[in-house]
């Protein structure tokens, strides 16, 4: 594990292609429910621009370069922005990993799909945040 806690680990994050498609799925299942219900066949022109909101918040963070050093300090640069996270946190479920980064002035997630991070990076990121969790706790805990 201190292994994990020392290496430096750098993401390039992109958008994932199985999300994109699964959202696509969603809204054409959307539309087609509106569709055959008893609302008017226009109402299914609705889901076309919460469809686009979807797409385009998937693809917010394309771009994003995210370095979490060995001392603890994870840094986010996305469009000629740089800015310090104090706070990094990975939620995990299934095949989907959230990366949420907080910082003063910033706040982002970013969501990896079995596409977009592979197995061992994932494993990587996922010691990377516990033994940072553990080391900031530890140094709050002192007096």
């Amino acid at each position: 594990m201190s292994n994990a806690s020392s290496a430096r680990i750098e993401l390039h994050y992109r958008p994932s292609g199985l999300l994109a498609l699964a959202v696509s799925a969603l809204a054409l299942a959307a539309a087609a429910c509106v569709w055959v219900s008893v609302l008017p066949a226009w109402a299914a022109l609705a889901v076309v621009p919460l469809w686009a909101w979807a797409l385009a918040d998937l693809r917010a963070g394309q771009g994003t370069r995210i370095v979490l050093g060995g001392d603890g300090v994870a840094t986010l640069a996305r469009s000629s922005r740089e800015w310090r996270a104090e706070s990094v946190a990975i939620v995990e479920a299934g095949p989907l990993t959230v990366l949420e980064l907080s910082g003063e002035s910033a706040r982002t997630r970013l969501l990896f799909c079995g596409d977009t991070l592979a197995p061992a990076l994932r494993r990587q990121l996922r010691l990377w945040v516990r033994a940072h969790q553990a080391r900031a706790a530890a140094e709050a805990a002192r007096p």
